[in-house]
Formats: structure tokens, sequence, C-alpha cells
């Protein structure tokens, strides 16, 4: 079995627990009572949370197993520093907030919905859109970033590729092949690519290389993914990464945690709708709004390898 096989086995059991969990949040928001929305969500709350914290224990429990097999396909056989804790990747959103304040946000949404205006069946149901988001965005994150812990984890691992799962968007497609495991990898809500770590670009199908796919697609596929015109361009010689670029604005991709998204988190205001017992996990002892750094925010804010493993291990994501 090749590495890039791993990877869509992996993939295929991530969507499965992402499809399964993602049902059951839409069947949990369905009680919601609309009258009093905030206080009855935090009420079914703690339900979620079980559910979203074992598919993220999940993710990080497996993911040094999947990075060894994926290695040992390409034939690299490499000595991890550490082995991961799976526990430290539980309990928190991608970008470092508490999970239960993230999982507020729909029901803070809702009302705020009403109190502009909306009908509340309209409400309800943008916010139940909210949450579905929220849930596949958060389990294919913590199935993702574990995944790049224990790369960067590896002796003399320095590379992972990114490989599509087609279909893939224009935004994905540019950014596949090889980059270097400390680099925090790009993604957008759904975005359901796939991190193969290696100590190069192998180039082993269409789906490690932007052109490559653009070319395995037919035209109606390309046109609907690139738009047409920017297809054509492509099709008449265009660099693909310019064409896709020139729209970049319109895209939104970013890491699970970037130095933005920390310091708003820091700035982050009042726990206020959540029940006694929750603000209580969410704050610290002088009543701070705690959050985590992430695995992403290590890699941007060290210079070595050396560095980043210290960091990795003070904050607990490698043993």
């Amino acid at each position: 079995m090749t590495a890039h096989q791993i990877a869509l086995n992996r993939q295929k059991a991530l969507k499965r627990l992402s499809k399964s969990t993602t049902t059951d949040a839409a069947r949990l928001w369905a009680n919601v009572d609309g009258s009093i929305v905030m206080s009855s969500w935090a009420r079914l709350l703690p339900r979620l949370y079980a559910l979203l914290s074992s598919a993220q224990y999940l993710g990080a429990s497996t993911a040094d197993s999947y990075v060894d097999s994926a290695l040992r396909a390409q034939g690299i056989v490499s000595d991890p520093y550490g082995p991961l804790d799976p526990q430290s990747f539980v309990g928190y959103a991608s970008d470092g907030r508490p999970l239960e304040s993230m999982l507020m946000v729909p029901a803070v949404t809702t009302v705020a919905g009403i109190r502009q205006g909306m009908l509340l069946k309209d409400a309800m149901a943008y916010g139940a859109m909210q949450l579905g988001m929220m849930v596949r965005t958060q389990i294919a994150d913590a199935w993702r970033v574990p995944v790049g812990t224990a790369t960067v984890g590896r002796r003399g691992v320095t590379t992972y590729v990114r490989m599509l799962t087609p279909p893939s968007c224009s935004r994905c497609a540019v950014l596949a092949g090889a980059y270097s495991a400390r680099t925090a990898f790009q993604r957008h809500p759904r975005c359901d690519c796939v991190a193969v770590p290696s100590s190069e670009d192998t180039r082993e199908d269409f789906r490690t290389d932007p052109l490559d796919y653009f070319n395995s697609l037919d035209r109606h596929e390309q046109d609907k993914i690139f738009t047409h015109a920017g297809a054509q361009a492509i099709r008449d010689g265009a660099n693909i990464a310019r064409v896709v670029n020139a729209r970049r604005k319109a895209f939104g991709l970013s890491p699970a945690q970037g130095r933005g998204s920390l310091q708003a988190q820091k700035n982050f205001g009042s726990y206020d709708y959540l029940t006694s017992e929750l603000q209580g996990t969410l704050r610290g002892s002088r009543g701070q709004v705690i959050t985590r750094l992430m695995p992403e925010s290590i890699y941007a804010d060290t210079r070595s390898i050396e560095e980043t493993i210290r960091m990795l291990k003070l904050h607990g994501y490698i043993i």
C-alpha cells in the first residue's frame, strides 16, 4: 500500500466520523427552545462537547501510527523525539479558545439575528448551518493538526505533501505539493485536503500537482472549479497559481491558529452567556480568558527544529 493510499484510508475514516457527528449535532440543535435559545443550547452543549472531544482524541491517538505507516510505505524510517500526548489536543478549538466557547457561537449568532429582525425559523436555520460547518471544520482540524505535530516530531522528516481529495476547489488545487514540515497547513471550512508526511514531493499522482490535477478534469469541471475565464487562461498557458491567486481575497484560507486569531482570542469578550459552571472552566484564576497556544503558532514563533520540539514538549503536545 502506498503512502497516498494510507492517507486516503485515513481520510475516509475521518469523513465517516465527521458525517455522523454533524448529524448528531443537528439533532441536538433541533431540540433548542426558540424562546430561550442561549440557556437551552447551554444545557445541550455537554453532549456535543463529549462527541467532539472523542473525535479529537481519536484523531490525535492515531496520528503517530498513521505517520509511521506513511513513512514506512516510502521506505523512510525515522525515530520520534517523543510520542504525542493525545489528551493535549482535546478540549480546545482550532484557534486555541476553549471548545465550549466556540460551540456556543451558533446560539449567539441566532439570538443576534432574531434581535435584528430575522424570523425565528430563519435565525435557527442559520445557526444550524453555522454549527454544522464548525463541527466539520473542528473534526478535520482535530485529525490534521496532530499529524502535522507528529511529522515535525520525526527526526530527519522535514516535509509533508499536501494531497487533494477530488473534487477539490481551485484554492486548494494551487496549494497541492510539498511543504516544510513546520509550515502550518492552510485550510478553509470543509477543506478535505490531506497531509502526507514525506522527505520530498514524490509527485506520485495528479493529486499532488496543481497543473496535473487541472489537466485531469474535463472542460466542464475545469470551468466550474476555476471559472470559465480562469480555466481558459490556464488552458492558454497562464500560470495556474497566478490565475487563482488573483482572486485570493475572496478565499479565506488560513492555518488552524494564526497569530491574528490568537490575539483575537486574547482580547475575547465576556462569557456571560454561559452557565456559571461553564464559565469557571473557561477562565483562569484571575478571570482572564484561557487561550491555548496551538502547534501552528509554535511553528511560526520558532526558528529551529530544536526550539520547535522544545516548545511542543513544553506545551504538552509531545511527551
